[in-house]
């Protein structure tokens, strides 16, 4: 068994209540500039690596990080 384990994905809930400007620039400058990626996740990042943990037959047993490098010391 594998598993997926995301970091901070934007699925357009966080700040819904502000104009799209504002809000890009709210989650840039409150999460996405303290990544080693310089972007916040989207959940096709996720997907793509769900997708390669089903795909791949020989991948036993994996914890699957997709977090744009925040568990990075």
């Amino acid at each position: 068994m594998n598993v997926v384990c995301p970091g901070f994905v934007d699925t357009g809930k966080l700040h819904a209540d502000l104009p799209a400007e504002t809000r890009a620039a709210k989650l840039q400058a409150d999460k996405a500039d303290t990544l080693p990626t310089r972007r916040i996740g989207l959940p096709q990042d996720v997907a793509r690596a769900y997708l390669h943990a089903m795909a791949n037959p020989y991948l036993t047993g994996q914890t699957v990080v997709v977090d744009g490098g925040a568990a990075l010391p």
